[in-house]
Formats: C-alpha cells, structure tokens, sequence
C-alpha cells in the first residue's frame, strides 16, 4: 500500500509558529483595524464508507469542499486524491483541498472515505457432481464432461471485493482391469480474503469420477482345442494361440489360465504339457473385477510305440488230418499263435505294461491255422499293442512243412497262376490288352566262377636260428564274379472275353491287373446311347448300375441334362473323345444301383495277392463311358402317355411312328368325332418348337411331321390334344 512522505514536526516548533502567526495576525489587525477581514474557513465533506463496488475513481459524487471569507461563501474547487487501496478495492481514500486566503495563507481540509464490501464465502459455491463413465478410454478432462459435472460454479452474490481462482488436482486409484477411479480435487481462493496461517478465504471439495470398460460380457476369441503327439514318452511343447479380447478394449481386461503347465500364463498358456488332456481355463477379469471362464483342451497324444522283436524262419511241421473220416490222411493243419513268433517285444514308456501279441492290428486276431494250401514260406506281420493303444509290427516268415505227418499231395507250389473270367457290359470289345504289374521291385544276381593260380602255405619249420622256413605249395581255385541285373516283372498280354490265365507267377507277391482297349474307338456311342439317356432323364427307362457309371461324363456323380448335352455334343462331333474311355471294373466290387455314382469312386483294377496257391476266379469286366446300350431297337422304349380328360371319349392315338424317326413321322389317330385337335412339339429346354390346330371329322387320320418341322436332331417332347384329351410323350429325330 502506497502513502505519501509524511514530515514529523516537533511539538514545540508548531507552537512558536502558531504564536508567530498570531501575533502577525493581531498586528495586521491592530494596524489595520479591520474584522471582517479576518474572517476566513474552510469545510470539507463528511467521511464516507462505500462498498467496493461503488463507483471510486470519480468521487464529485460525494460532494466538494467550501470555504467562507468575508465576501461570502465559495467552492473550495479539485480536492487532491489519494488511495490507499489493495488489489480488491480494499481501503481508504483521502481527498484534500488546500486554499490561500487573502493574505496568502494556505488552508485545507480533508475528507476521508472507506472502501469495504461484502466478502465471498463457500455457500456462493456448486460444485461439480460425482459421474460415471463407461467406454474404452472416456474423455476425463473437465472440459470433456457434460455441464454440471465438468467444473465448479459460483455466485459473487454482491461480494464485489473478491478476486476468485481455482485450480484441480487428479489422484488415479486403479481397483482392477477396467476399473478405476479418480479423485479430483478441486480448489478455489478468494485472494482478496485469503490468509494462508488460517487458511481464511480458501475452500477444497473431491469429486469421484468413476470410470468401467463396459457392462456388457467381454466378446472373446477362444483358442480351438488343441491335440499333439509326442513320440517320447514325455511331455511335449505345445503353441497355444493366444487367447484375445475382441471389443478394443482388451487393455483394461485382466486374463489368467491356469495351466500348471503354462510356461507364459496370462493370455498365452504355451508350455510342455504332459501325455493325457489338460483342460485349461482362462478366467477374465474385467468391469471391476466381474468375471468370465473360458476353456481349452490340450491333448498330446504318445505315437510312441512298442517295440516289436519276431523269430525269423521257424520251422513249423503240419499234423495229419483226416477231413472225411475214412481213416486216411488227406490234409495237415497247425495251429499257430502269434505269441510263439515274438521274441521278447517291449514298451519302453511303460516296461512293466502287458502286450497284446496278434497277427494283424486287431489284437485279438492272435491265432492261425494253416493248412496244405499253406505249405512253403509264409509270411505273416506279428503286432505288438500296448495297454493304451500304440501299435507297431515286424514282418516274419514261417517255414511251413509236411515231414513226419506224410500227407499226400501236400507239398510247396514253386510257381503260381491266376485264372478268371473276362467280360464286357454289351460285348463289344476290341484288341483287349490286360496289363500286369507285379509288385517285386529288386535285382537278380548272377554268379560266374574262374580259375586261378594260389599259392598256400603246406607246413612251416623253426630252424636252431629261432627263424621260421615255410613250405609252399600251388594249387588252382575258382574264384567268383558276381554281377546284378534290375528284374522288371511286369508284362501285358492280349486278351479277349471270356475265360483267361497268366501262367508261371511268383509266389508271395501281388499283382495288379488293369484291362485296356489296344485299339480305342467310339463307333458304339450313337444317337441310341442319346435316346436311352434321355428315356432315362424322362423317367421311362430304368439304367443298371454299369449304365449309371458310364452316363455320368461330367463325374459329379449326378446324371443330368449335363450329361445328356456332353453325349449329345459328341454324337454330332462336338465333343473330345477323351471323355469316353474305356473303363475297367472289379465285378466282385460292390456297387449301389439305386443312385448317381462316380466311377472315380470305385477300383479301375484288381489287386491279386499270391502267397502258396493259385489264384482262382478272378474276374475282370471292362465298357465305355457313354456306352449305354447294347443297340437293339429302342421304339418300343418310347410309349404314349395318355391323360384323359373325359372317362366317356373314345378318341385313340393309334401310333406315332416311326419314332425315332429320320425324314418324317406320323400321327395315327382314330376320331370318334369331328372336332379341333392341337399338336404342339416342344425342345427339351421347354421351347414351343411346333405348333397346329385343325378339325377333324370322326374317322382315321395321320398327322405327318417332317424335317421342315424339326429341323435339328435330337430329342423333343410333343403333346396331342382333343376336346376332352391329351396325350403326351417322346419324339426323337436322328440323322
């Protein structure tokens, strides 16, 4: 607060110059001798108090100064103004007047005024109002809050001389994933009335701002169960995808699992897990600590497996067998268990397990019984299971033989055969070649001697020296050179239908048979094979099984107007020939005849395993695809439907012939009565090919249909209708 220089006189001193005055004074007046020459005052405005809101820089409200003198009274004129005010308006003013009288004498007078005011105080205050928020990252600042809960409000409520500030201060309590809060302190000060030792004219207040991720569950993505394998005996390493949060908010979620075996934890429950299925639960903590589970299963599957050890080579001799009970061996049998070939299998991931000790991988399948037809080289796959399902095998032989039991005719064959029978669909093969493919894959070894000159030690003698004379001797030896040769055992054989053999076959080894035309052609698909199909199509003709699989040329195992415009394309040159090959089939296959097949589906050969005996019966069968008929007169194939429509009329459609037909057909047709009868020809997409309406009187007629009419081959659908009938059916032209 700023005040002007105030001189200190001492007391004394005021008193000599008031007497200085006033003798001055009553000199003049004795010399002058004049009174009213003395008189002079001057009066100033009382002392005010004013709010500090008032108006305080231009003051001529409060009044203004006067003086009196002899002449009368004056306005003492512009006072001297000074502050003594805070920053708040706080204070007090002075205004001073100063005017000479006529001898040059200076008085004054002043006037003081106090500023004061009404001071603000907490009950002027609204503070902001606690909120919740809800989202990934809501917007927290104050400015980013909706009006009454973003920042505090006041009413000076006439409290003029205040200055008031406010600040705020944010403390972040995290409580758990997507959940926190957040106390906002806010203060405010009134300057003007602060007093920091007694915190006068400062107030504070917490606002609670509580924020969660959402109140919806939490849309996951859950890794898929998860199966391994180990070949150890051990655990194995399994990568598990990791488990996500979809809904963007996957920051303020809390994921765990609880896998022992967990090498990460949190979201990613990778690790080494054991053999056997672990289930893993992920619990979600979100929303201030609402929970959810989730689960996965992590399976490792042991492939690792027995060991299997087999004899090799055992000689095993056939007991006699009298088969006809007339007292003479005819036959030898011996039962054999597949445990009498292991020779000490284990299990190294469980030593102390049993196995089961069998034949094939069924493990029960642990018992054979041979007979003569057996007799030779035998071999057989001995499996080792394990009490929880691992398998392996080894391959072993017998040596199957007829020694003491002296059964007739019941020695080892050194070479084999394989007879059947050879047929086609309709017939009608050409220059069938029947290719054989052996399953040997190997080398021969031929062996060649020659002789050559060696000389050897005859005997040694040790002479009186210590030292060794040797006595030689010359000899010739043979010495061998071996040389290898690759064996391909396939071969092909022309064949024709009927019953065939392939002669000097070795034994213990498979053979595939595949049929094939030397000399392919298509001159059995015609237009015939077209009308059949379409018969088919219509449902008037029923195909066998062997006609299903060569109509279905496209192989989507659907026999459909596709197929029909593939056969039809192809009868008018239009089409590759590659899709109509020739086929080979295994008769003994098993194929449905009540639905579309795929002959992709079934074996195009057959697979012959000779062991110690021939192989008798083995059938082939080979046709073409599109050949559908075995080319007898299809018109019988194509009836007349009739539908009536009056049960009393006794109109008849004699015949449409000839059907199929090549430059013209006729309707033969008997009238009951003269009347309108329609003929309308349609394409078998549905398209009116032909169309006529004519009367006709009661009597026998004929309709003639001609090239000029329909001049495409092909198949079409036609319908005949009188009054009170109509007959519908199939109409085929052919080149």
């Amino acid at each position: 607060m700023k005040t002007d220089l105030q001189i200190v006189i001492p007391r004394t001193l005021i008193v000599i110059i008031l007497a200085f005055f006033t003798c001055l004074n009553i000199n003049t007046a004795a010399g002058e001798n004049n009174e009213d020459e003395d008189v002079f005052e001057i009066f100033c405005p009382p002392t005010k108090w004013l709010n500090c809101g008032e108006e305080l820089w231009d003051l001529d409200w409060l009044g203004n100064a006067w003086y009196k003198d002899y002449t009368g009274t004056h306005d003492a004129g512009h006072a001297e103004v000074k502050y003594y005010l805070n920053d708040c308006n706080i204070g007090y003013i002075t205004r001073t007047w100063k005017i000479a009288d006529y001898h040059g004498y200076w008085h004054k007078c002043s006037q003081k005024i106090y500023v004061q005011g009404n001071y603000f105080n907490s009950s002027s205050i609204k503070w902001p109002s606690n909120v919740e928020l809800t989202g990934c990252n809501p917007g927290i600042k104050p400015e980013q809050l909706p009006y009454g809960k973003n920042m505090p409000t006041w009413s000076t409520n006439g409290a003029t001389c205040s200055k008031i500030g406010y600040s705020y201060h944010d403390n972040k309590y995290v409580y758990g994933p997507g959940c926190y809060e957040i106390i906002r302190t806010w203060t405010i000060v009134d300057c003007c009335n602060f007093n920091p030792w007694t915190n006068q004219g400062i107030w504070t207040y917490n606002q609670r701002i509580k924020v969660t991720t959402a109140y919806n569950e939490p849309q996951a993505w859950v890794p898929e169960d998860i199966t391994v394998t180990t070949t150890s005996c051990e655990k194995a390493w399994v990568d598990v995808p990791l488990f996500k949060i979809e809904d963007g908010c996957d920051d303020q979620y809390q994921i765990t699992n609880n896998s022992p075996y967990s090498y990460y934890g949190g979201a990613d429950a990778s690790g080494k897990y054991p053999v056997g299925t672990t289930k893993i639960r992920y619990m979600v903590k979100y929303n201030c600590w609402e929970t959810k589970f989730f689960y996965v299963n992590v399976t490792v599957k042991d492939h690792s497996t027995p060991t299997p050890y087999c004899y090799y080579g055992l000689a095993v001799s056939l007991m006699g067998v009298d088969t006809d009970g007339d007292g003479v061996v005819d036959d030898g049998m011996r039962e054999i268990w597949a445990s009498e070939l292991d020779a000490g299998s284990n299990f190294a991931c469980n030593p102390y397990a049993s196995l089961k000790i069998s034949f094939s991988s069924d493990p029960y399948d642990n018992v054979r019984v041979f007979t003569c037809e057996d007799v030779g080289k035998v071999e057989l796959d001995i499996w080792v299971t394990a009490s929880s399902g691992q398998q392996d095998y080894c391959t072993t032989y017998i040596k199957l033989q007829n020694n003491a039991a002296n059964i007739p005719n019941c020695e080892a064959l050194e070479e084999a055969y394989i007879t059947g029978n050879i047929s086609s669909v309709f017939g009608n093969t050409e220059s069938l070649i029947l290719d054989v493919n052996s399953s040997y894959e190997g080398m021969t070894f031929d062996t060649t001697y020659s002789s050559e000159v060696a000389t050897f030690v005859i005997d040694s003698t040790v002479n009186n020296d210590g030292s060794v004379s040797y006595h030689y001797g010359i000899d010739e030896v043979e010495v061998p050179t071996y040389d290898t040769t690759q064996v391909d055992k396939d071969f092909e054989v022309a064949v024709t239908e009927g019953e065939y053999m392939l002669e000097n076959l070795d034994l213990n080894e498979d053979y595939e048979l595949t049929l094939y035309n030397a000399a392919p052609n298509t001159q059995f698909i015609d237009s015939m094979d077209v009308y059949l199909l379409a018969g088919y199509l219509d449902g008037q003709i029923q195909l066998n099984m062997y006609q299903k699989l060569a109509a279905d040329l496209n192989h989507d195992k659907i026999i459909d107007l596709q197929d029909l415009a593939i056969l039809n394309d192809f009868v008018n040159g239009n089409t590759n020939e590659e899709m109509f090959n020739w086929v080979t089939l295994d008769p003994d296959y098993s194929i449905s005849n009540n639905i579309a097949t795929d002959i992709d589906e079934y074996p195009t050969s057959k697979m012959v395993e000779i062991k110690n005996r021939n192989a008798v019966g083995v059938d082939l069968m080979i046709f073409q695809m599109g050949d559908l008929t075995d080319k007898t007169n299809l018109e019988d194939l194509f009836g007349t439907q009739k539908v009536a429509l009056r049960s009393n009329s006794t109109f008849e459609l004699a015949s449409l012939a000839p059907n199929p037909f090549k430059n013209e057909t006729h309707f033969n047709f008997n009238n009951d009565k003269s009347q309108n009868i329609t003929i309308e020809i349609y394409s078998l997409n549905g398209a009116k090919v032909y169309t006529n309406t004519r009367n006709y009187n009661k009597g026998v007629h004929a309709i003639k249909i001609d090239r000029s009419i329909i001049d495409a081959t092909g198949v079409y659908f036609y319908q005949l209708k009188t009054e009170t009938e109509s007959f519908q059916g199939k109409l085929i032209r052919i080149n």
